[in-house]
């Protein structure tokens, strides 16, 4: 017994000695989705997080098609069981998402030393661990955090598939696809990449490593039949949403490049990034002393060490997944219905990180790779600071708590829009307070007496104008407060002489 006790410390010993410095990433990228978890409001989309949590799975179903919620259900399915075990206060209804974001910097490491090599899945997984994008979405109780943490599993068996037969990495790609698409309908962009890829690599090639096209082909009908369900209710909505409208503008080409700069962080991180993605295809040691053009750039049919694809095959397919995820909701958006969010395409900022990551390692000089690591760790965590001091949701908490504090027994309290109802009742304490929404017009409860209207809205100066002119006659004002991204005001009748 106590040789095997020392033959398992010895092999823990080896392992935390081989991998200290994922591992450090990896407690620095969970200690920043954790600082601070609860100290913002649930918002509107956490709010119906939660509301979901409370459903069965018929109820949850037609909850999603009555709301035409844009998210299919696995996401929901799995908040429902946490919320049952540690309920949903703020802390704990934005945990998972926060783990989900963590494990995401294991993940994203994976597929950067498939890719490249072990340098290269480190500093990947560093610019993950202090994405502000990632960290922001990772303190939210939404699944975008899950789609990213599923995305990498696909993408990581899909390479494995490359170079081995072995069938796990087949049966681990369909539930991290399948889960993946039950997740975020914007999934489908994902399996579209891995299919644009394989399939120009196979005309060209004639085969994809060792993943033959009657696997491959097999992989897709499991992953069509099984998401078959998810497509009969994205279809649903998707005609509803087509006839009655949606609230995403219509994008413009501008937010292509908006969307890179978010990936980044800020417009510094952007340029450090499109420098090295650059990079990532110029072999930086052949520049000094060669006047071929050819020589500058990567051995494009050499194959990585692990993957049974070149390396050429390898910039291609991070390129399709940078760039499809946000060009073919950006074109279906021209056509059709606008369906394109920033929030819903972070996918793509992973093939960013693993190019600028890239691009990096190709640099001999480690003291030079450590410089452009800690630039890239300064400017990112003063973004993220800044994310922390400042709020970025509407601040119900707050709103709420002061209207409980000061509202008389029975005062009414109008919310606008009147889907933010939800938010308000996440934090409305108060039974003999009454909740109403307000839809295009004002409600004007009757049999008011001496009872004050607390009216919340949408913090904007149009609103604030409106809503003053539409009811001074009516109503004199008491108080105004603001608190970001709301106003809250304290009306009474006025008294008749």
């Amino acid at each position: 017994m106590k040789s095997n006790r020392l033959s398992t410390d010895t092999a823990a010993f080896d392992f935390i000695k081989s991998n200290y410095l994922i591992l450090l990433i990896f407690l620095l990228g969970l200690a920043l989705r954790i600082y601070d978890l609860a100290g913002e409001s649930i918002w509107f989309d956490e709010a119906a997080s939660v509301v979901a949590s409370k459903l069965g799975i018929i109820e949850l179903i037609h909850w999603i098609i009555d709301t035409r919620d844009g998210n299919p259900p696995f996401y929901y399915m799995f908040f429902q069981f946490w919320v049952s075990i540690f309920g949903d206060s703020e802390f704990m209804s934005r945990l998972p998402s926060a783990i989900f974001g963590s494990l995401s910097i294991f993940g994203i490491y994976a597929v950067g030393k498939l890719l490249f090599n072990k340098k290269a899945g480190l500093l990947a997984a560093f610019i993950l661990a202090v994405s502000f994008i990632h960290i922001r979405y990772s303190q939210e109780a939404r699944a975008y955090s899950l789609m990213i943490l599923l995305s990498l599993v696909s993408f990581y068996c899909f390479l494995k598939m490359t170079s081995s037969g072995k069938r796990r990495y087949s049966l681990i790609y369909i539930v991290g696809s399948v889960l993946m698409l039950y997740t975020h309908y914007f999934a489908a962009f994902l399996i579209i990449v891995q299919n644009i890829f394989y399939f120009m690599l196979y005309l060209k090639n004639g085969r994809v490593g060792e993943l033959d096209i009657r696997r491959w082909l097999k992989l897709q009908v499991i992953n069509g039949l099984l998401f078959l369900p998810g497509f009969l209710l994205w279809a649903k909505i998707a005609l509803s949403i087509q006839e009655e409208g949606f609230w995403i503008p219509e994008p413009t080409v501008a937010d292509i490049y908006r969307y890179l700069r978010v990936y980044a962080g800020s417009s510094y991180l952007f340029v450090i990034f499109v420098i090295f993605s650059v990079l990532s295809v110029i072999n930086i040691r052949k520049i000094r002393g060669s006047n071929r053009i050819k020589s500058l750039f990567i051995r494009w049919r050499d194959y990585p060490e692990n993957i049974g694809i070149t390396n050429g095959s390898v910039i291609y397919l991070l390129l399709l997944w940078l760039f499809v995820p946000i060009l073919l909701p950006y074109f279906l958006s021209i056509l059709s219905q606008p369906i394109m969010v920033v929030r819903y395409t972070l996918s793509a900022s992973l093939a960013f990180y693993l190019l600028t990551a890239g691009g990096i390692s190709t640099m001999g000089n480690k003291w030079f790779i450590l410089l452009i690591a800690a630039m890239i760790s300064v400017l990112s965590l003063y973004v993220v600071g800044t994310y922390y001091e400042q709020p970025y949701k509407a601040q119900w908490r707050e709103a709420i708590g002061d209207i409980e504090a000061s509202a008389g027994y029975r005062d009414v309290v109008i919310i606008f829009p009147h889907y933010e109802k939800t938010s308000a009742e996440y934090y409305l304490d108060r039974d003999d307070l009454e909740l109403i929404a307000m839809g295009s017009k004002f409600p004007y409860p009757k049999n008011l007496g001496n009872r004050s209207i607390w009216i919340v809205i949408h913090a904007d100066p149009e609103n604030r104008k409106q809503l003053k002119l539409g009811l001074y006659k009516r109503y004199e004002f008491v108080s105004e407060k603001h608190y970001s991204k709301l106003d809250v005001f304290r009306v009474r009748e006025r008294r008749r002489e």
